[in-house]
């Protein structure tokens, strides 16, 4: 039968031409008809149809019926059909297996053979990371035979195969699959119905059969303080700092509670599924202590007496408080208390408050001198006055830096001795003390005097660090180093400095601080920060051995503002270009929101002198030891 093809063109004549061209045939040769003819004014189209005679299959044939395989050899000029194996298939030609594309011919003897696949059982366990789970995954493959598939009449014929035959081996019994875990030394924790499922299927992924004991952490105890305790200022969640939030740490009254203790949940050890043991790690534990005026009752510290609550690491106890309702005047006299001490009115002229704990005054001090080893907080206004807190603190600060070069000296001492004695550098009949005294004499020499010095800086301590004094002066002064006989005893001697050392940093130097709303005319000495809450300052002079703050708006015009670390003012000086000095040490920062003219900035002994008005300061001194200013013009 003859096939139509259609071709379109702006004549006759090239619709022949792309017919021709197309269809391999002799211009002359070509049958056709003309469809369709379109004429405009512009332009002229044609649409042919074109008969092309089928040509001759002369190619040879293969085709597979009913599981024979017959070829149809090929036509004059023909080629031979060909024959593609598959692996489920073995085809062999003449006796010989082939395994690829391969012609053939009637003449040829062509067989196959069905693959026989035997079927298998695969069983793998893994276990989790932590140990208390055990997954199985399993997979049964049955026994496949494959016989040749019918194919239709082709010249290039690939085998295909169908299944003739499927068997499943037997599955995992329950007890083979026991057997198979107890080899991984899996004995713990067995899932019975997830085993006994296994079992029964042919496939199964990551299936769990052993499940342990996860551990369960304890949590951390919770202690929660029932008084205020702000001895720091808070800060928001954009880090803006309230100097305000500091407060004195208000009077307990007999029977109120001060902490209580919230017990964290008690660790659970778990088991992984080899039967071991998974140890659950324990949350922080907190044991709290009833001091001085203080009862432990139902895990809470309650107040036996009425006063101020002291905290101790862990230990509460109560410290008296001498309360006076009104102000101090001529009619209560001065006011001495070893305690500590509230005030509900002011503190007049001529008059003084010494506390060995802290000061509250809830209204103001004019003409007074207020002293205290702790903090002090004055609510109302402080003029003419003169406010110092923590004055034993920079004793303390002595008998701690005298420690500390005490330590350091010692130490480098004994591992001189210890290598001198050892490497028989002074000769091999020379003892250590000996080492230990000629290294004191000749490289040591300020030991001594230091030991001196510390034994004078505590005298007036108790037994305890005169103990540790006298062990000093036995084993390293006079002839007390000759009698060392092992190098451990100038570790003991470097133990008893190193407690001293931590003791002193707990209990001995406590920050004291001093919270006040305005001065004026006015000396204030903290040996901790001083903070600033209301008005300012006016021509008064303040110096902190730690920082000085100024809340936003907060005025300091006149006098001289004097911290060891840092000092943050909201406004300094006035248009009246009142001097006003600002001091820290040269490892200190100054920070100021606006300053006037006149205006003195001291870092170490470097001053600076702002002559304009400025915002943003920023002051400090840099590596080269050179003061640097950072401001933004007004």
């Amino acid at each position: 039968m003859d096939e139509m093809s259609i071709f379109t063109g702006s004549s006759v004549e090239e619709c022949l031409k792309k017919a021709s061209d197309d269809l391999k045939i002799d211009f002359k040769d070509l049958k056709y008809e003309i469809i369709e003819e379109k004429k405009s004014l512009f332009k002229k189209s044609f649409k042919i149809s074109v008969k092309k005679p089928m040509l001759e299959d002369i190619d040879g044939k293969i085709i597979i019926s009913g599981g024979k395989i017959e070829v149809i050899n090929p036509k004059a000029g023909g080629r031979k059909a060909t024959i593609t194996p598959t692996k489920e298939i073995i085809l062999k030609l003449n006796g010989e297996k082939i395994d690829k594309k391969t012609p053939v011919s009637n003449e040829d003897d062509i067989t196959w053979i069905g693959e026989e696949v035997e079927g298998k059982r695969e069983i793998n366990v893994s276990i989790s990371d932590d140990k208390t789970e055990a997954y199985i995954n399993l997979e049964i493959i049955p026994k496949r035979v494959y016989e040749i598939k019918d194919s239709i009449e082709m010249t290039d014929l690939i085998v295909g195969s169908s299944k003739k035959e499927e068997v499943y081996p037997p599955g995992y019994t329950v007890e083979e699959i026991v057997d198979i875990l107890a080899k991984f030394k899996i004995t713990y924790g067995l899932l019975k119905d997830n085993i006994k499922m296994i079992s029964e299927k042919n496939k199964v992924e990551k299936l769990i059969v052993a499940q342990g004991c996860v551990p369960q952490n304890g949590t951390d105890d919770r202690l929660i303080l029932k008084y205020n305790e702000n001895k720091v200022p808070v800060k928001d969640n954009k880090g803006n700092v309230d100097y305000k939030s500091i407060g004195h740490i208000q009077t307990i009254k007999s029977g109120e509670i001060l902490c209580e203790l919230i017990k964290g949940l008690t660790a659970i050890n778990g088991k992984d599924v080899y039967g071991n043991k998974i140890t659950a790690n324990e949350g922080k534990k907190i044991n709290i202590n009833a001091g001085k005026g203080c009862a432990f009752f139902d895990n809470k510290i309650i107040a036996t007496e009425t006063g101020k609550p002291v905290k101790k690491g862990y230990t509460f106890s109560i410290e008296p408080v001498y309360v006076i309702n009104g102000s101090v005047d001529l009619s209560t006299g001065d006011v001495k208390f070893d305690g500590n001490i509230e005030v509900f009115g002011d503190v007049l002229d001529g008059m003084k408050v010494h506390s060995g704990k802290s000061v509250c005054i809830h209204s103001g001090a004019s003409g007074a001198e207020i002293v205290s080893k702790e903090d002090i907080t004055i609510d109302g206004n402080v003029v003419t006055s003169s406010i110092s807190s923590g004055k034993d603190e920079f004793f303390n600060k002595k008998i701690l830096n005298s420690i500390n070069s005490l330590i350091s000296t010692i130490t480098e001492l004994k591992n001189m001795a210890d290598q001198v004695f050892k490497s028989k550098m002074l000769g091999s009949n020379v003892k250590l003390g000996e080492v230990v005294k000629i290294l004191i004499e000749k490289r040591f020499k300020k030991l001594e005097k230091d030991i001196e010095e510390y034994e004078a800086l505590v005298a007036s301590k108790d037994d305890r660090v005169k103990v540790i004094v006298s062990i000093l002066k036995n084993k390293l002064t006079g002839l007390g180093p000759i009698n060392i006989n092992n190098i451990e005893e100038l570790g003991k001697v470097l133990t008893l400095l190193k407690n001293e050392q931590g003791r002193f940093y707990s209990e001995e130097l406590a920050q004291s601080n001093i919270k006040l709303n305005y001065i004026q005319d006015s000396k204030i000495v903290s040996y901790g920060d001083v903070y600033i809450t209301g008005k300012g300052e006016y021509i008064s002079d303040i110096f902190a051995d730690g920082n000085i703050y100024f809340v936003e708006n907060s005025v300091a015009r006149g006098g001289t503002l004097q911290a060891r670390k840092e000092i943050k003012c909201s406004i300094v000086g006035s248009g009246g270009r009142v001097r006003t000095t600002i001091q820290v040490e040269k490892e200190g920062h100054i920070y100021i929101q606006k300053a006037f003219p006149n205006t003195k900035l001291i870092i170490g002994k470097i001053e600076y002198v702002i002559e304009e008005e400025c915002r943003d300061v920023h002051a400090y001194m840099d590596e080269n030891g050179e003061i640097v200013v950072e401001k933004i013009k007004e």
